[in-house]
């Protein structure tokens, strides 16, 4: 339940601790009551795009169904159950599309946009600069092109 003073507050995830520890940052330091958490998982176009209510459509002749429970037990044993503890809610979303930085940026950015959201917490990722400089990072482009603020947790 969304009142006027609440704001949504966007969280990219994937599989990794340092997703794990800006989401508990995210809960600790930037939530307050009323406010909604949205997951954001990005998959390549192969695979599956579902959101909460995990309804899927697949194109490619995979068992979407198979992907779905996949996705949905991933979200929910990393990171749903911090939300749920704490009583924070949220919404998941897993987006379907390139699964280059630039390209899951750009929909990170736009999922943002479309919420409102009033900030993207992000982990940053520990890659060299030979990488970074090869392959892009997803933290930089969304810091370079977001409408709304960026906050990246630095991991050790």
């Amino acid at each position: 339940m969304e009142t006027e003073d609440s704001r949504n507050l966007l969280v990219p995830v994937e599989d990794s601790e340092d997703c794990e520890r800006a989401l508990q940052w995210a809960v600790d330091n930037i939530y307050r009551k009323g406010d909604v958490v949205h997951l954001v998982h990005v998959v390549p176009h192969r695979q599956l795009s579902y959101s909460r209510s995990f309804t899927v459509s697949d194109d490619h002749g995979e068992q979407p169904e198979l992907k779905a429970e996949q996705a949905r037990t991933f979200i929910e044993e990393r990171f749903t159950s911090l939300l749920e503890k704490r009583k924070v809610p949220y919404h998941v979303s897993i987006l379907r599309g390139a699964d280059d930085a630039e390209s899951v940026g750009q929909m990170i950015c736009e999922k943002a946009d479309e919420l409102r959201a009033v900030a993207i917490i992000m982990a940053a990722h520990n890659k060299g600069r030979l990488v970074r400089f090869i392959v892009g990072s997803t933290t930089q482009y969304c810091i370079r092109n977001s409408h709304v603020t960026v906050l990246v947790m630095q991991n050790n």
